[in-house]
């Protein structure tokens, strides 16, 4: 094997490394009970995943200023837990959290842009990456995931894609726990309120066993997600989940703004294709049917199959191309049951259904027929993909 192919087995080696690390991960923070252990497995399979020795997770405390090691690993006592760092704008994460970009220093030693805490120095890092970990638009950012390596280092593009699609993940599973959290809090409020209104224990028992319903929904479609998503490389991987998640939450938003009783057909089609509707030369889609509100347990498996369908037509149908065009159009009959009608047409030709049915098509068929009740029809035209779904309103199959 000559050095060419050695750095490419290399290359492999290191994308399957990183690949397992983030489906380990996902499964982890789905499946986590304590913050703090996910923290620090995150650091743990990070470290491993990029090779260096030493990794943490920084946390932004209540003054806005001061950064906390939360989690890490590779660290001597008396720092996770204990060291701070002042933010600053000689600091790098300062410059992570405000551009919300990876901040990268190959060697502090050589660094002229920013000053580096001296528990750094001492554990001798020579090398840093800093991204940040989101918080949602109401919040502020968690804090900063780090990676730090005893060697100066160039980490390169596949290492910073995979760190962000990690910092994701791992802003997701914050954001979790502190949904549970402030759902804990204001669940003890409404405790205290029943103590008072004793009439309304049967309401408090339906509204949460409605909402451990829905949430473990929630958790076992991100998790199918995790373990079913397949892509090329870890770019790709996370742009493909990052796409379905998207998915679900705008699904969750919508039924929160209507208090879960449902959701317009036409706006979670008009959220999903809303880049093709209105396009600098013209839509390339067409949306066509009365105003018709879904019940809140049809939503979030519908969401699902309209976004894998969109995504299809996105990446090999007829919006792939700007000479596409996609027409939805829906009824609703006396009978009960949504009609919808898919039309592509002037995308690339189509030669028969494709060779290959990945978790994309087994989202279709098995949400729309298992778990709503329903029907699906697919036609692969020349012209362009058709299909026909019906799916009962009234009385939709348990999840």
């Amino acid at each position: 094997m000559n050095d060419g192919e050695q750095d490419r087995e290399a290359d492999i080696q290191g994308l399957l490394r990183q690949q397992a690390a983030l489906a380990q991960f996902g499964e982890l923070a789905l499946k986590g009970e304590r913050l703090d252990e996910i923290l620090t497995q995150a650091c743990r399979l990070v470290g491993q995943a990029l090779g260096t020795d030493l990794a943490k997770v920084v946390e932004l405390q209540a003054d806005g200023q001061t950064l906390l090691v939360r989690a890490g690993v590779g660290w001597k006592p008396g720092v996770v837990g204990v060291a701070t760092m002042k933010l600053s704008e000689s600091s790098s994460e300062s410059h992570a959290l405000r551009t919300g970009e990876p901040t990268i220093s190959a060697n502090i030693e050589d660094e002229t842009r920013f000053e580096y805490a001296d528990f750094l120095k001492d554990h001798g890092v020579r090398a840093i990456m800093n991204v940040a970990i989101l918080g949602s638009e109401e919040k502020a950012p968690f804090g900063i995931l780090q990676v730090d390596s005893r060697e100066p280092r160039e980490f390169c593009e596949t290492d910073i894609l995979f760190l962000k699609g990690y910092a994701n993940l791992l802003a997701a599973a914050v954001a979790r726990f502190r949904s549970l959290d402030e759902m804990r809090r204001k669940e003890k409020e409404l405790e205290r309120a029943l103590v008072e209104c004793r009439h309304g224990a049967e309401q408090q028992n339906f509204l949460a066993r409605e909402l451990d319903h829905r949430a473990k929904n929630m958790l076992a479609v991100l998790q199918a997600a995790l373990r079913l998503t397949k892509a090329q490389d870890v770019p790709s991987f996370v742009q493909v989940l990052e796409g379905r998640v998207a998915a679900l939450a705008r699904a969750q938003n919508m039924l929160a703004a209507d208090r879960w009783q449902g959701a317009d057909l036409f706006e979670m089609l008009r959220d999903e294709l809303a880049s093709y509707l209105d396009g600098s030369s013209g839509p390339q889609a067409e949306l066509d049917g009365p105003k018709l509100m879904l019940p809140a347990t049809v939503v979030q498996p519908f969401s699902m199959a309209l976004h894998e369908m969109a995504t299809n037509a996105t990446k090999y149908g007829a919006l792939s191309s700007q000479t596409g065009r996609l027409r939805v159009s829906w009824k609703a009959g006396e009978d009960g049951v949504l009609r919808l009608h898919w039309v592509e047409s002037g995308g690339p030709r189509l030669h028969g259904p494709p060779d290959r049915r990945g978790f994309g098509f087994r989202v279709l068929t098995n949400t729309l027929r298992a778990q709503l009740g329903g029907t699906i029809s697919m036609g692969w035209e020349a012209t362009g993909l058709i299909c026909d779904l019906a799916v009962p309103l009234a009385c939709t199959r348990a999840p």
